[in-house]
């Protein structure tokens, strides 16, 4: 089995339980497939960690191949990250649209998979969380949450798989 695993990170480059989650799944993955091509990203607005060092850190696997592709986010104004998002989506599938067809499943993290909806008849998406729809604390939370919903719907309703770790995720899902 050949997998695109797309990532916004991974742990210890980009803090997050997401990018942690990214790395330990990539790292344990590898020996159970043929071939990974993980793309991932570094901090925002930097560069992506070397291939030597992601390699380094999953256990230096024959079968991972590397790709880094920058997330960039200058803006501050409402629905910055929503934006970035989806642009570094895109950047991923510019990047890898050749070679789409020779992947057996996409995997992808968060709003990695935005740009791939619809493209691949295997399209599995984890957004963790799910926070953009669950109760908010503070007006501003609100605000920021219905940013991300229609994205996350996108994703959500685009995918083959969508996977959910379970608990009061899979109520929201259903």
């Amino acid at each position: 089995m050949k997998i695109l695993f797309l990532s916004d990170g991974l742990s210890p480059f980009v803090l997050g339980g997401m990018q942690q989650h990214s790395a330990m799944l990539v790292k344990h993955l590898a020996p159970l497939v043929d071939q990974i091509t993980l793309v991932h990203c570094g901090p925002i607005n930097s560069t992506p960690p070397e291939d030597k060092a992601v390699l380094e850190l999953l256990g230096n696997p024959l079968n991972v191949e590397i790709i880094g592709i920058p997330f960039n986010d200058k803006s501050i104004l409402p629905g910055h990250y929503v934006r970035s998002s989806k642009g570094y989506s895109n950047d991923i599938f510019e990047a890898i649209k050749h070679k789409l067809s020779t992947f057996d499943v996409i995997y992808a993290q968060g709003f990695t998979g935005y740009a791939f909806v619809g493209k691949h008849k295997n399209l599995i998406v984890n957004l963790h969380g799910l926070e953009m729809f669950q109760k908010s604390f503070s007006f501003t939370e609100n605000l920021k949450k219905i940013i991300l919903r229609p994205l996350a719907l996108h994703v959500l309703k685009g995918a083959n798989i969508v996977v959910s770790l379970g608990g009061r995720l899979t109520d929201i899902l259903l």
